[in-house]
């Protein structure tokens, strides 16, 4: 009778480790299909660029929003999306001026605030955003200020008294890059000089020198 006892519960043991391990077979398993799934989602460029998609604006200054303008060489129609290179939520017919207020840069894409004016055939059309939207720096620009020969000057940093990058006198088409409280980092249409500019320098209306 204690032989057969034995040899009962021997099997029971048996069985429950063979469960047990069975169980462990299958755990890994699915941590490795779910590592696996996890890499090529990591991987894909579909993945990549929702990562790009939900960064947060880089905003210095919440109170402070930058006047531009929609300023298209391609003179193509320009989107104003949901999302960096998501959904559109608003064309910008091609050759119409077009206002509008930005406040946050992330990855050359700006966040549009605000109302989005849009000049065209005689007629002024104003477009609301309620949740935003986004819109790429190539297509947007300033104007610097000049109404006296003065001199204005590209720094290095966004501070009074840091290094001079370029320098100009006349009247000229910059794109705005980077903001950083009342300073703008901006570019050359041409592309050769970037550096930082006061926002007061600037104009950001198509059909005004903002004096």
């Amino acid at each position: 009778m204690k032989i057969l006892k034995y040899f009962v519960f021997s099997a029971c043991l048996l069985g429950l480790l063979s469960c047990g391990s069975k169980t462990a077979t299958t755990t890994t398993a699915t941590a490795s299909e779910d590592a696996v799934i996890s890499k090529s989602e990591v991987n894909s460029d579909a993945d990549q660029e929702v990562a790009a998609e939900i960064q947060t604006p880089s905003i210095d200054n919440p109170d402070r929003l930058l006047t531009v303008f929609v300023s298209d060489e391609t003179n193509s129609p320009t989107n104003i999306r949901e999302t960096p290179k998501g959904k559109v939520v608003l064309t910008i017919p091609a050759g119409d001026d077009c206002m509008l207020s930005v406040n946050g840069v992330a990855n050359g894409w700006w966040y549009v605030e605000g109302p989005v004016r849009i000049y065209g055939d005689g007629s002024e059309k104003t477009e609301t955003l309620p949740n935003g939207g986004w819109i790429h720096s190539s297509v947007l620009a300033v104007a610097s200020r000049n109404y006296g020969g003065d001199t204005f000057h590209l720094r290095e940093s966004p501070e009074e008294g840091s290094k001079i990058i370029y320098s100009f006198s006349e009247e000229m088409l910059l794109r705005p890059v980077d903001m950083s409280a009342d300073w703008v980092k901006v570019k050359t249409t041409d592309g050769k000089h970037e550096g930082w500019i006061e926002a007061q320098s600037l104009c950001g209306n198509p059909m005004s020198n903002c004096s």
